[in-house]
């Protein structure tokens, strides 16, 4: 296999590797979207006091902070889905163009060593 082959291998295998911690990046921040969108329904049916975990205390928050809390975390997770949606476009975009890249220097090779 010629140098250039192996670079464009190298380089598929790393994108591929890339797309799946994307993947996998975007499955646990969409369990923790999950997890605020039951917390506010959960908030809306709450009477009385209300408590925020903090390391490993509950300490009194009010309802409206912790609602204001919870939308400002569900929307960094939001702007982070996208931005991992983006990247995964591009890996997948510049994996098909060294896929192709890669199958033509594979037909390149095999016409050269054909008698």
């Amino acid at each position: 296999m010629s140098n250039d082959m192996n670079a464009s291998l190298a380089e598929l295998q790393e994108l591929q590797s890339k797309i799946q911690a994307t993947m996998i990046e975007k499955q646990q921040l969409m369990m923790q979207q999950s997890d605020i969108d039951r917390a506010l329904q959960s908030l809306k049916e709450v009477q009385g006091k209300t408590y925020e975990m903090i390391g490993t205390i509950l300490i009194e928050k009010g309802k409206a902070d912790i609602e204001k809390g919870l939308l400002e975390r569900k929307q960094l997770i939001d702007l982070r889905l996208e931005s991992l949606d983006k990247n995964e476009r591009m890996f997948r975009s510049r994996m098909k163009a060294l896929a192709e890249k890669f199958e033509g220097m594979q037909r390149g090779a095999r016409e050269k060593e054909r008698p």
